[in-house]
């Protein structure tokens, strides 16, 4: 098959959207290196925000007009045309507003954020991000919901979609199901100045995170934070971290410098547990990479969370400080708990390997290209 993507985010985000797409591509070149593959970004510059770059592609295209909004919306269908693609993924909730040539449509939808806290999101923002949904949404041969949350919300937005939705999860790859040396994990410990027993957090520190969450609850606690990431929230997280005298026992990673992969891997297996309090969330792809490293999740029981954790940990309600200090007390004292959540999270992580997840997208867009023939 001749399979196109929306590679914008892979080439430019270094966050969820970003590590989705880089991550799908990745498995699928390396369990079906049989097809073509091409990515379409409105822009290139040097290697993509991971370690991928661009060779993770047979092909591509980019944008030689200096118009990037409307090359990615209406003018990437000539190219479309030209490169006979079977199949254009859009895998970050849009679509061009052309189909190309006999192309089929795929879009994965992740999350209504925009949606569910609105608060969040300039009225525009908010606008556009529903028109562009909505209008993939219903352009789309298939429809990708990343989690039965995103699904059930996808089909409240837009019923008729029913019969073309499927959930298939974002994944992780093989490299997170390893164990890092001792060696290792103590260079990474002193690198970054670790405490001997902290909680984790791992993702963008933006408000709707709700990390001041956390914060709060640690004033009930003995235990430390350490926080990986950056965003527009920082700032106002760390004058919440001096106001709460908290300064001492939370560690801001990413003031002491930006952690490669393989750093991150071993600060999970380093905590006792990762925290993930959001008000909402499409997925949550650090719950799984925490899980994969056999280290249990505390997360809240909200959008998409208790399912993505399953097994392997706790749910504390969302905005409630005391039933977040509640878990926290309990992985803190009950090691025997904490065992039998890392066994099973870690047998639980591995429905969303490479291989599992580029496995049913092969079969998805076969289904597509079939039903192109049948029609």
């Amino acid at each position: 098959m001749r399979i196109g993507f929306d590679a914008k985010r892979a080439f430019y985000n270094s966050r969820g959207l970003g590590n989705y797409s880089r991550n799908l591509i990745t498995g699928l070149t390396k369990f079906f290196p049989d097809n073509l593959y091409v990515g379409y970004s409105p822009k290139l510059k040097s290697g993509l925000v991971s370690a991928n770059d661009a060779s993770q592609f047979n092909q591509v295209r980019h944008d030689r007009h200096f118009l990037p909004a409307w090359w990615r919306s209406v003018g990437i269908s000539n190219e479309i045309t030209h490169d006979r693609l079977d199949i254009y993924h859009g895998l970050s909730g849009e679509l061009p507003l052309q189909n190309g040539g006999n192309a089929k449509m795929v879009v994965t939808i992740h999350d209504f954020n925009w949606h569910v806290v609105p608060q969040n999101y300039p009225f525009i923002d908010r606008k556009i991000y529903q028109w562009k949904a909505l209008q993939a949404i219903k352009r789309a041969d298939r429809v990708i919901a990343v989690s039965e949350w995103t699904k059930r919300s996808l089909l409240a937005f837009y019923p008729p979609a029913k019969e073309k939705t499927t959930v298939i999860s974002p994944s992780i790859s093989e490299e997170w199901f390893e164990n890092s040396s001792i060696e290792l994990k103590l260079k990474v410990k002193e690198k970054f100045q670790l405490p001997d027993h902290f909680m984790l957090y791992v993702g963008a520190l933006e408000k709707y995170k709700n990390i001041q969450l956390i914060i709060n609850s640690l004033k009930d606690s003995e235990v430390s934070l350490v926080i990986v990431g950056t965003g527009t929230y920082e700032v106002e997280l760390k004058k919440q971290t001096a106001e709460a005298k908290l300064s001492d026992r939370i560690l801001f990673i990413n003031e002491i410098d930006n952690p490669s992969a393989e750093e991150i891997r071993c600060i999970y297996s380093l905590a006792m547990a990762t925290i993930l309090p959001s008000l909402s969330e499409g997925f949550g792809i650090p719950v799984i990479e925490s899980l994969a490293c056999k280290t249990p999740a505390l997360v809240a029981n909200t959008t998409s969370l208790p399912e993505v954790v399953g097994p392997g940990g706790l749910l504390f309600e969302v905005n409630n400080v005391q039933s977040l200090t509640n878990c926290i007390n309990q992985i803190v004292s009950d090691s025997v708990l904490r065992d039998d959540l890392s066994k099973r999270g870690y047998e639980h992580a591995k429905n969303y390997s490479s291989e599992t997840a580029s496995g049913k997208l092969i079969e998805l867009y076969k289904e597509c290209v079939e039903s192109k023939i049948s029609t």
